[in-house]
């Protein structure tokens, strides 16, 4: 399978805009979440925390948007990933049997 490219133009009108949105969000505690889904007997629930680095005083502007944008995709799909990842924990635990008592009420009289 090839490379998928994904350009995104950010607007003259806007850049300043997003910019600031990007490093208020720097380095802060952020959580993603989904629930819920369109597909017929598929309820997904997913959170994810993470923290996006600073700007680094080497990263021209366009490299730091590129490197938000790319931490904020891979934190969705790491949202996936461990939302999948715990319904097959649930599942195979619910599948073990639990630990249960089998000593006789009369073991001592």
């Amino acid at each position: 399978m090839a490379d998928v490219t994904l350009e995104i133009t950010v607007p003259d009108a806007w850049v300043t805009r997003v910019l600031n949105a990007f490093n208020t969000i720097a380095d802060t505690h952020m959580t993603i979440g989904a629930r819920g889904s369109g597909v017929p007997d598929t309820e997904f629930d997913g959170r994810w925390d993470f923290r996006i680095a600073v700007k680094d005083p080497a990263e021209n502007n366009k490299q730091f948007g590129q490197r938000v944008l790319r931490e904020l995709g891979k934190a969705v799909v790491n949202m996936v990933d461990v939302a999948e990842d715990n319904v097959r924990y649930r599942t195979e635990v619910g599948a073990i049997t639990p630990p249960a008592s089998d000593v006789p009420e009369d073991v001592l009289t």
